[in-house]
């Protein structure tokens, strides 16, 4: 199977109830990020069974990276087995391992990567301004400079190439981020057309 990257609209109306603690307004952020967050959740993972199908189970690695695994072929809820010490990719050692998924979301949007080698995806709003720590900290300077250290970090903490503790917030700006990828390996990526996203993407060979 071809690799294949997926981007999906996602409606970013807050529709939470109105309670007593909002007065019939989304007045708590937490609330309305909580609705959009649910809803980004289940897009991505909808686009992941509709192309993979029921039987994928999505769980997360030690470094919160998503990985896949498939129900045993008896049907019973025991999870097929995938060796955890290698990087294991669709062979004929493993012809029923289900593949890589990479996953990103920006406000309105959700993408999915998939390959069946590592892969990893980043989606930013088009025009999306860089925290000046950020910038200062990183030495980015656009949008397309930090989606690119992103889709680079998520490939990386798939592989473990890099520890979820270093994770850091700096001081001032307005998203976490990840620890430096400078002294890793070089790792390509490729920046995918998108007339409101800037979209990078790591490790899938997608046909043009």
């Amino acid at each position: 199977m071809d690799s294949w990257l997926e981007i999906r609209p996602v409606s970013d109306r807050c529709d939470a109830p109105e309670t007593p603690a909002t007065h019939g307004a989304c007045e708590g952020r937490e609330t309305c990020g909580a609705v959009r967050r649910r809803a980004e959740g289940a897009a991505w993972r909808a686009i992941v069974r509709e192309r993979l199908g029921d039987d994928i189970i999505i769980g997360y690695n030690a470094l919160g990276a998503p990985v896949l695994s498939r129900l045993a072929a008896t049907g019973s809820p025991e999870i097929t087995p995938v060796p955890d010490d290698q990087i294991c990719r669709i062979t004929d050692d493993y012809p029923d391992h289900p593949g890589y998924i990479g996953v990103s979301h920006t406000r309105g949007w959700v993408a999915v990567v998939w390959s069946p080698e590592p892969c990893a995806v980043d989606i930013e709003l088009k025009g999306r301004a860089i925290s000046p720590a950020v910038r200062s900290r990183y030495s980015i300077e656009t949008i397309s400079d930090w989606c690119a250290l992103e889709a680079r970090y998520k490939y990386e903490s798939l592989i473990g190439g890099a520890s979820a503790s270093e994770s850091e917030t700096v001081p001032g700006a307005e998203i976490d981020v990840p620890p430096s990828c400078s002294e890793s390996a070089p790792v390509e990526v490729r920046f995918v057309s998108h007339p409101e996203l800037v979209v990078a993407v790591v490790g899938a060979k997608m046909k043009p």
